[in-house]
């Protein structure tokens, strides 16, 4: 026993005697400790809380300005600015005759196809709006036998069954 009191260990009987003689300050020292952790843990629950409202308001207002028409418009109109600018510096560049006629010949054909495209839609718009059914003409032409052409070319033909749709003849549907 006096090897434990030499390490500074109390043994059974002396921790039991101290505890009854002091039983109320510990009671006390225990009941402020917890006290002290029901604040602290208060506090920081109230600061998530805190913390919590706030990164919603933030986020909210990220959201609000990423998606502000505003904002959008301006970078749309950078970015054309900035295509325009390569534009002007490609035209200005010195570059072989071969790839100045390419570049004149693309831009030719842009226009052109963007021309077709608008003719197009406004041939569609007035013939939608006019109530008519907007359609197309679908030519059906008869296909040869998949057997016999596979026959001719000395493959085997990889279907294992074919469905014939008959087409009308013109005079059946007059």
């Amino acid at each position: 026993m006096t090897d434990d009191k030499s390490k500074g260990e109390f043994t059974d009987s002396e921790l039991e005697s101290f505890v009854r003689e002091n039983r109320e300050m510990l009671e006390r020292l225990l009941c402020q400790e917890k006290e002290m952790a029901d604040r602290f843990y208060q506090s920081g629950a109230s600061r998530a809380e805190e913390l919590k409202s706030r990164a919603e308001e933030k986020t909210i207002e990220f959201i609000a300005a990423v998606t502000d028409p505003e904002i959008h418009r301006h970078f749309m109109m950078a970015g054309f600015e900035f295509l325009m600018g390569v534009n002007a510096m490609m035209k200005a560049m010195p570059m072989p005759e071969v790839i100045r006629t390419t570049m004149d010949l693309a831009k030719e054909t842009r226009e052109k196809t963007f021309e077709e495209a608008k003719e197009n839609y406004s041939r569609r718009k007035s013939a939608s709006e006019s109530g008519a059914p907007v359609s197309q003409k679908i030519d059906i032409t008869e296909k040869p036998d998949t057997k016999e052409a596979a026959a001719r070319k000395g493959a085997k033909s990889k279907r294992t069954a074919s469905k014939k749709i008959p087409l009308k003849d013109e005079s059946e549907s007059s």
